[in-house]
């Protein structure tokens, strides 16, 4: 990567902040991959050389929301070596793997346009934000035709039979707590969060395209953002629940998906107040997957580990309201990572703050870089 070292120049950082963006950026850069690497056509950025053999969907996404700091046009180049294989249908695939195999039955989170914008945003390259929107509004249409319920969008995935696992892959919460009686059942708070995220994205684009679709866009945003607030918010909890659309009722996983809703804004102060609250009793000191007094937390991946996007989204919701808990968490996390160096690791501990599996994860170093950038 040009000038890996630029960013700690260009933003004064010194110390702990130093030295993580400094060894994320080392980890960004091993993790490069060329054109002749794979079937993609540009340089892009795999999750792990030695452990990921390809590139990813939603990885892709949040490595280019930090990448773009480092270099926008490797940025944008990371995306479009992935939005490239999207299906006739507008599905964005799973992953793309060097060898040229495509998974594509199923998808992941919605988390592109939001990439595209911020990548945009900084690099300024308007035949990248035009080539991309195409697809973007190809990959609404997608969701709201094969992912949506009432106007509140679900996970699923196509395959034949019953395998459920697959539509947890689609989640990107593989096994977590939060899907023990299945995913495909649930309306996700952070899945509709990122939907209203992918309307803001493409009003916010078609507004410098001048297509004429931005009030379009805004008028969708805004109206699943109320169904956020009327169909997600549990009174009782205090939070905002997963809602099971065949029972009818909230689910009891208190997740940190559940202030993705402040992280869009969406959230009043007295709500915003009550999750605070919840962030204090259940989730501090390192934000893991579920809450630390959920009976099944534990290590296992998903089920109770610290990952660096859901904790990131977490904290950067309750750093929007102004809540001191906010700084906490960050300074909390980051420690936890400086601890680890060299190694970024996949995911941590959230009791030993130990790192776990892939030392060399890209998202990880990208959010390290967005904690110390943008919080």
């Amino acid at each position: 990567m040009e000038n890996q070292y630029e960013i700690t120049k260009k933003y004064k950082l010194s110390g702990r902040s130093k030295r993580l963006a400094e060894a994320a950026c080392r980890v960004l850069e091993g993790n490069i991959l060329s054109a002749s690497d794979g079937p993609w056509h540009s340089r892009c950025i795999s999750p792990g050389r030695v452990w990921f053999e390809g590139i990813w969907n939603w990885d892709t996404a949040f490595i280019s929301s930090a990448v773009k700091y480092l270099n926008p046009s490797l940025a944008a180049e990371n995306i479009t070596a992935f939005t490239d294989f999207i299906k006739p249908n507008g599905m964005f695939p799973d992953c793309i793997r060097m060898s040229g195999d495509v998974v594509d039955y199923l998808s992941k989170p919605p988390v592109m346009a939001a990439a595209v914008w911020e990548v945009f945003e900084t690099g300024g390259d308007i035949d990248f934000l035009k080539g991309e929107y195409k697809k973007l509004v190809l990959n609404e249409k997608f969701w709201t035709e094969n992912r949506c319920d009432g106007g509140l969008f679900f996970y699923s995935a196509d395959f034949d039979g019953k395998n459920e696992i697959n539509v947890k892959f689609e989640s990107g919460w593989d096994n977590s707590v939060r899907w023990d009686k299945g995913c495909r059942r649930y309306f996700p708070v952070d899945l509709n969060c990122f939907m209203a995220m992918t309307y803001d994205s493409l009003e916010k684009i078609s507004g410098v395209l001048k297509d004429g679709k931005a009030d379009a866009w805004k008028n969708q945003k805004e109206s699943l953002i109320t169904l956020i607030n009327e169909k997600l918010w549990d009174e009782t909890a205090g939070f905002y629940m997963d809602f099971d659309r065949f029972e009818g009722e909230f689910s009891t996983v208190f997740a940190p998906s559940g202030f993705m809703p402040l992280y869009i804004g969406a959230a009043d102060g007295v709500r915003a107040f009550r999750c605070a609250e919840i962030a204090k009793d259940k989730f501090f000191p390192l934000t893991p997957t579920v809450s630390y007094d959920n009976p099944e937390h534990g290590t296992d991946y998903w089920r109770g580990s610290t990952w660096l996007n859901t904790a990131y989204f977490a904290v950067a919701g309750l750093k929007r309201y102004g809540f001191p808990i906010a700084d906490e968490l960050s300074d909390d996390i980051l420690s936890m990572c400086e601890k680890n160096l060299p190694g970024i690791f996949e995911l941590y501990n959230s009791k030993t703050g130990e790192g776990m599996r892939c030392d060399h994860f890209s998202w990880s170093a990208a959010f390290i870089i967005r904690f110390i950038l943008e919080l």
